[in-house]
């Protein structure tokens, strides 16, 4: 496989839905939601959207769940997820 794009994200802290979205808004997915074989994607800092107000932690917490499921479920090798300090 060769990387022809990498794709770092910051401190996503937001739903799956929302975080899906903006991958694919930037060609970063193919139509199965699934990171593109010619795309390296970073996943930095925070995952866990608990800072605002209004965020129920219960739902923040389950949507950086799903969120790091998903990305941990993609090659190691074209995936990384760097944690942050939450």
């Amino acid at each position: 496989m060769t990387v022809e794009r990498v794709v770092v994200v910051g401190d996503p802290q937001t739903t799956f839905e929302q975080f899906i979205a903006v991958l694919r808004a930037r060609d970063v997915l193919t139509a199965d939601n699934i990171v593109r074989p010619s795309i390296g994607l970073v996943s930095i800092g925070d995952h866990f959207d608990f800072g605002r107000e209004g965020v129920d932690p219960q739902a923040a917490g389950r949507a950086g769940i799903e969120i790091m499921n998903w990305l941990s479920a993609h090659p190691k090798s074209q995936v990384r997820i760097l944690v942050g300090n939450h």
